[in-house]
């Protein structure tokens, strides 16, 4: 799953299959990229067992579809880049997204979510928690120059990571927390030079 940040999927639903096997109840999750995605699936109520084995068996089709050469060359070279704003369009993404949530939207999340976006028409970060999870997920991880931009009520909206890797302040400040883990995944994969960014946070009721 390279194009959704695949190791950033892998490692945040690691992350959370530890907690569960740790018996550690989350109260709140928030996240950005790849870290919107799991804990969205997640806060959602879908097994993670039943998760795990969606990732592992992924046909890249379902949430990749890029344009083909030719539109890309006739755009490209023709239009010098005009009106390119992503290689793959997200309404695949958001169809697979949707078919693992359990719920379709915030309100009825078994925790509170927080998905951060950044808005591109007012340039600021975004926070989502109410509407249609999956859109809203999807924009989330929308990485520039890979995803179009995801359009919700008529604004465009790409990747939080760009401009906030550990939403904290999405949860923080709205409950009277007693735990906060953040999860993070090292921004450089020292195998390949590749760069991941991607964390998201959870809160924790402590026994």
């Amino acid at each position: 799953m390279d194009h959704f940040g695949g190791r950033g999927v892998y490692g945040h639903t690691g992350f959370m299959a530890a907690l569960e096997k740790l018996d550690i109840p989350i109260s709140s999750c928030a996240g950005s990229s790849a870290g919107a995605i799991v804990g969205g699936v997640m806060a959602s109520g879908t097994n993670i067992q039943d998760w795990i084995k969606t990732i592992t068996q992924v046909n890249t089709k379902q949430f990749w579809t890029p344009q083909s050469m030719l539109q890309l060359l006739y755009r490209f070279g023709l239009l010098q880049g005009r009106g390119v704003t992503g290689l793959s369009s997200t309404a695949a993404a958001i169809r697979f997204l949707t078919g693992q949530l359990a719920v379709q939207t915030f309100e009825d999340c078994i925790y509170p979510l927080s998905t951060v976006v950044v808005n591109l028409g007012e340039c600021e970060k975004t926070v989502f928690d109410k509407g249609l999870l999956a859109p809203r997920i999807m924009a989330s991880a929308a990485m520039p120059g890979l995803y179009e931009p995801v359009e919700i009520e008529g604004q465009y909206y790409t990747d939080g990571a760009v401009i906030d890797l550990a939403p904290a302040d999405a949860i923080c400040c709205r409950y009277q927390l007693d735990m906060l883990l953040v999860h993070h995944l090292a921004q450089r994969d020292y195998t390949t030079g590749e760069r991941e960014c991607s964390e998201f946070c959870v809160t924790v009721i402590p026994r």
